[in-house]
């Protein structure tokens, strides 16, 4: 897991280790000052069960520790963890000092810092949240309101039943939108503004800059010859659709810009993964300026660090080169 606190520092979670009956998450800060890096600071937590989780930004310096047991939000120089009362949270975008709990079809709304308190309750699916907006859905809706309920914008999207839906804010005004299999940036009324060249692959890690201009997705692949596809489809004939598990192959990360839905930076992995597919790979630093990936082999793991190009393509993918 890794979580970028500004774009001079980064923190970095190690998979959960077992000692005797107990549990524990090693979180480490890395610094740069004049080309050096170094250690900044390091913790360990310790956990109810052995979950892999994800890292995210958040109350302006802080770290939200999810899909762990417990929900934790640490301090930006790792001296006080404090655990949360939420089941299943939903991150805020970068550096925002809200969070969601996702109840099932309600959800509650907290406030971070300076306490740790509610906000307030709705229904229905939350999706994404802000420090001024929060995102969610009914059956064919989506609805965006201030955290205080006053509503922003409404649009139909399918029914819940047809296709899944997620949505990520961008900005004021902005929010990307995965429907249906289809990437967009709209409006707040449902208008698209652009489109999104989104990675093949699955995977619903998505992370953006701080002022949402740029978009990093964490993508898991499954690339097989034509006659692999076809063996896939005949067992899946005579199993009555069960067929055989699918299962990643490689995995795809990709940073596009979301005003011109241009492809800014492209790390193809084919055959390989970077990491446990319970884990979270990558971010983007708050400036959309570089990003941070994180690989895991038997022999340990390796922090690398992208420069991405101010001007994205027109056409194609840019894989830049490591600079840290």
């Amino acid at each position: 897991m890794v979580a970028f606190l500004s774009d001079d520092s980064i923190a970095v979670a190690a998979q959960p280790g077992a000692s005797g009956a107990s549990f524990t998450l090693s979180i480490a800060k890395f610094e740069w000052r004049d080309g050096t890096r170094r250690v900044g600071a390091e913790t360990e937590l310790p956990l109810d069960a052995p979950t892999v989780g994800e890292l995210f930004t958040a109350a302006h310096g802080g770290l939200l520790l999810t899909k762990t047991r417990p929900t934790r939000f640490v301090s930006g120089d790792l001296k006080s963890a404090i655990k949360l009362p939420i089941n299943i949270p939903i991150a805020p975008m970068q550096q925002a000092n809200a969070v969601a709990e996702y109840k099932g079809k309600s959800w509650t709304l907290y406030k971070l810092l300076p306490k740790f308190q509610a906000i307030r309750d709705g229904s229905g699916e939350i999706l994404t949240l802000s420090d001024e907006f929060v995102v969610f859905r009914t059956d064919r809706e989506l609805r965006i309101e201030t955290l205080a309920g006053e509503l922003r914008g409404h649009f139909s999207i399918a029914p819940q039943s047809k296709c899944l839906t997620s949505a990520k804010i961008l900005s004021a005004g902005r929010l990307f939108l995965c429907t249906c299999g289809e990437f967009r940036v709209v409006d707040f009324s449902g208008r698209q503004l652009a489109k999104i060249p989104a990675p093949d692959g699955w995977g619903p890690a998505y992370r953006t800059s701080l002022d949402g201009s740029r978009l990093l997705f964490d993508h898991y692949t499954r690339r097989i010859s034509a006659a692999q596809r076809l063996s896939d489809a005949i067992e899946r004939v005579i199993t009555l659709g069960y067929g055989p598990i699918v299962t990643e192959q490689g995995e795809d990360i990709r940073v596009v810009d979301t005003l011109k839905g241009k492809v800014c930076f492209d790390l193809d992995s084919p055959n390989h993964l970077l990491g446990e597919n319970t884990s979270q790979h990558a971010d983007i630093s708050p400036s959309g300026r570089f990003a941070a990936v994180v690989t895991t082999t038997a022999s340990g793991s390796t922090l690398s660090i992208y420069g991405i190009p101010a001007t994205c393509a027109i056409e194609g993918v840019v894989q830049a080169a490591i600079i840290r």
